[in-house]
């Protein structure tokens, strides 16, 4: 089966954007809204966004960034006591069901019995483990 020429066209442009994208020329809100114009789900997109990030000259982007374990924040709790600003709010895409971490059925589970139980060793997302609570 052959395409029509705006097919063809559309998959050298999008190759293009691509290419860009890997070379760091063009940021990653430019790249998902001119993929989308390009007609690209927004799966396929998110894809090629991640693989992006992971292989080429990206710089770390913050919301990639790993805390160091157990570091106090730097600022904003200047003469503050735990819990005087009131009560904490986690929003979750999904309800949590439990707050033990040994009979959890998912992520979200995971997350608010961390605020709870915390734990002596945390995973890195490249697999490797930091102490939280232990001391090498």
């Amino acid at each position: 089966m052959t395409q029509s020429p705006s097919q063809d066209h559309r998959q050298h442009r999008f190759a293009a954007l691509v290419e860009q994208l890997n070379r760091g020329e063009i940021s990653r809100r430019q790249f998902l809204a001119q993929g989308a114009a390009l007609g690209v789900g927004l799966t396929m997109l998110s894809f090629f966004v991640r693989h992006a990030q992971t292989t080429s000259a990206f710089s770390p982007h913050p919301q990639d960034a790993t805390p160091e374990a157990g570091a106090a924040p730097s600022f904003g709790t200047e003469g503050k006591t735990r819990g005087q600003d009131g009560e904490l709010k986690v929003l979750l895409w999904q309800a949590v069901t439990v707050l033990s971490p040994h009979v959890a059925s998912g992520t979200k589970d995971f997350i608010a019995s961390d605020i709870i139980n915390e734990p002596l060793m945390r995973y890195l997302p490249d697999g490797s483990i930091i102490p939280n609570l232990l001391v090498w």
